[in-house]
């Protein structure tokens, strides 16, 4: 949210190269930022929603990981969002964006009521909607800004890949590992924010970022010991 307004005014003056910075920025550390609190979540859905109800309802437990998940792919689709609406060109990109969101119900409704399908297929159907509008929203927007698909996917999605590929690994192991109670909770909790923490900074940032945060880490330092 703090780098909306600066996405709009990067567009009003024409700055494109700085616009493209930002949206990316925006769009890895927000998702960054949610996987920081989603992945313990997912892993310990089950007895978080233990100590909040009681008894746990059938298939609650996957529709939280699911919707989780959803967080994190909505992540990506504000700083997107946001940059097309500094364009002023929005009734085309409104259209198909609804349209395609508007398809999650009929669907869903097909698949349940003539197919007979498990409820988690409905928000499976969503995630791969949100998947489908994304693209499609990356396709509509970035040309408007004057920005290459290519420069988006290896700036963004790339980084990100390899971080949800790689930080999950160590918790989901230590979780499988341990036996489910308060002690495995915070195991797993803390391991999972430390892993997203590291692989995040040697992995998801590029050269220029790390020395960023290498820098405001010292300034911090400095003020603590101070």
């Amino acid at each position: 949210m703090a780098l909306n307004p600066q996405l709009t005014k990067s567009y009003a003056v024409e700055d494109y190269e700085h616009m493209h910075q930002l949206l990316k920025a925006s769009s890895k550390y927000s998702f960054y930022l949610t996987m920081l609190i989603c992945l313990p979540m997912m892993l310990e859905a089950q007895l978080i929603l233990q100590w909040w109800l009681g008894l746990v309802p059938e298939h609650t437990v996957n529709f939280i990981r699911l919707i989780l998940v959803y967080a994190l792919l909505y992540s990506l689709a504000n700083p997107v969002i946001i940059s097309v609406h500094a364009t002023g060109r929005i009734k085309r990109f409104q259209m198909v964006e609804g349209g395609m969101l508007l398809s999650i119900v009929p669907i869903a409704y097909i698949l349940l009521r003539f197919f007979h399908v498990s409820p988690e297929l409905v928000f499976v159907v969503h995630l791969i909607v949100e998947i489908c509008t994304q693209i499609v929203r990356v396709c509509i927007v970035l040309p408007m800004i004057q920005m290459n698909i290519m420069e988006y996917v290896n700036g963004v999605i790339l980084p990100i890949l390899k971080v949800v590929i790689i930080a999950p690994l160590l918790p989901i192991c230590i979780y499988v590992i341990l036996e489910t109670s308060v002690i495995s909770f915070f195991v797993v909790s803390i391991i999972s924010v430390l892993c997203v923490l590291a692989v995040v900074y040697f992995v998801g940032c590029n050269t220029v970022e790390r020395i960023y945060l290498r820098a405001k880490l010292y300034d911090l330092y400095r003020k603590i010991i101070s």
